[in-house]
């Protein structure tokens, strides 16, 4: 049963939740993700079926706990502290439980049989969904000033404004979306899983190699420009320095040429004011070219000399407590520096117990193959990442690095059978 299942809607439902994660509608104000609702059915039902026959990955289990003990452990210090606010309760149980485990699992099964063709290529023409319709959609907005999308299906909801915001605005520059609504998520979720693709499982892909780093390139975020470095870092510092610096030097060049062409007003830079009265449930609406507009601006926060409000994130952390101090409120919700609001609210100890519980895997399991390296370097990459921006609570990143994880897992599961089988012969 669970054969069939994998081998026929089990690609499809990888290919959603990684090409839509946004697709949903909004009942009385509360998202509702259909991404969110796949990976808790699937997850569930890979856990029943393997729970009974006793074929769950080992690591799983242990790492599963793990993650409930932090949560459980943050929330507990939180109660403690009286703070109040119980819709942040559960969204950290989600986003630090749920997801998780529903990753690992999900992950797990991807990994143990060797990743099959019909999951490649669901990976695949996912990467190209995401990539091509990012492209598309930021060139038009910025460019044309028209805003498209498929209600329901490229953002939660019938608002094709909804992913139009500060958060997703530099001046009036919109950042790069693409079907994840968010440009810090796009990035996040590509910097974790698109390697997957054009380095692991499609290793001549690189025109799609280099349109996914254009894409990470116009999502305008500090966060998701340093994690590409990073990552080229990773990904080619076994090939020698030669490679390293060509890889870096040809990332870094496009960011300089980005800088270029904003300077010379490129972008049209269209109002968004009128952003309220436009009608909901259209596929594409046209804006009126704003003026008087500074082209300059859109790069600005490069000179931000506060991070974005990290620099006080960063002083909390160097001047937190190895202990939790519970005399005030303390919010389960972290901000951008991941590493740091740990510190800053639980204490230098929590901080090391969450490092250790995202970490230990990748110190104690070797990878055994060239797939199992890039899932290595993408984790790595992300771990980079949080140090910045970890977009924690973002749906659904934390599914995304833990199904990696997963991967990674199941790799090293599938790698010890066949020496076993090779021993056998």
């Amino acid at each position: 049963m669970i054969r069939s299942f994998k081998r026929c809607l089990f690609p499809f439902v990888l290919f959603f939740i990684f090409a839509f994660p946004k697709a949903g509608f909004y009942f009385h104000g509360l998202p509702i993700c259909f991404s969110m609702i796949l990976i808790v059915i699937t997850a569930g039902y890979f856990f029943l079926s393997n729970f009974f026959q006793k074929k769950l990955l080992r690591p799983i289990f242990p790492m599963m706990v793990a993650l409930v003990c932090f949560a459980f452990l943050i929330l507990a210090l939180s109660y403690l502290s009286h703070y109040s606010v119980w819709k942040d309760y559960c969204v950290i149980l989600v986003a630090a439980v749920v997801f998780p485990v529903s990753g690992l699992l999900i992950g797990g099964h991807i990994g143990r049989e060797g990743i099959s063709a019909s999951v490649s290529h669901a990976l695949l023409i996912a990467l190209w969904v995401v990539v091509l319709f990012g492209l598309a959609s930021f060139i038009a907005t910025n460019v044309f000033g028209i805003v498209i999308g498929v209600p329901f299906l490229t953002e939660t909801g019938g608002d094709l404004f909804g992913f139009i915001g500060k958060d997703n605005l530099r001046i009036f520059v919109v950042k790069a979306c693409s079907t994840y609504n968010n440009g810090n998520l796009l990035g996040m979720g590509l910097l974790i899983w698109a390697p997957l693709v054009y380095y692991g499982l499609q290793r001549r892909a690189v025109v799609l190699r280099v349109a996914t780093q254009i894409l990470l390139c116009f999502t305008f975020s500090r966060t998701i420009w340093t994690g590409l470095i990073a990552s080229e870092f990773f990904y080619h510092y076994r090939e020698g320095i030669k490679v390293i610096l060509k890889s870096l030097l040809g990332v870094i060049v496009f960011l300089l040429l980005i800088n270029f062409i904003v300077h010379l007003h490129i972008f049209n830079y269209y109002s968004l004011e009128i952003v309220p009265t436009m009608p909901h449930f259209a596929f594409w609406v046209h804006m009126p070219p704003a003026t008087g507009m500074a082209a300059g601006n859109a790069i600005s926060f490069l000179d931000d000399t506060s991070l974005g409000g990290r620099l006080p994130q960063l002083l909390a952390f160097l001047h937190a407590h190895w202990l939790p101090q519970l005399a005030t409120p303390i919010s389960p919700l972290p901000k951008e520096m991941l590493y740091a609001q740990w510190a800053s609210k639980y204490g230098y100890l929590v901080m090391l117990f969450f490092a250790a519980i995202y970490s230990a895997p990748l110190l104690l399991c070797k990878p055994k193959n060239t797939l199992m390296r890039v899932c290595r370097y993408a984790m790595s990459t992300y771990l980079v990442v949080m140090a910045i921006d970890a977009g924690f609570v973002l749906v659904p990143v934390q599914f995304y690095y833990w199904c990696v994880m997963g991967i990674y897992f199941g790799l090293s599961e599938h790698e010890k059978r066949k020496v076993v089988d090779a021993h056998s012969l």
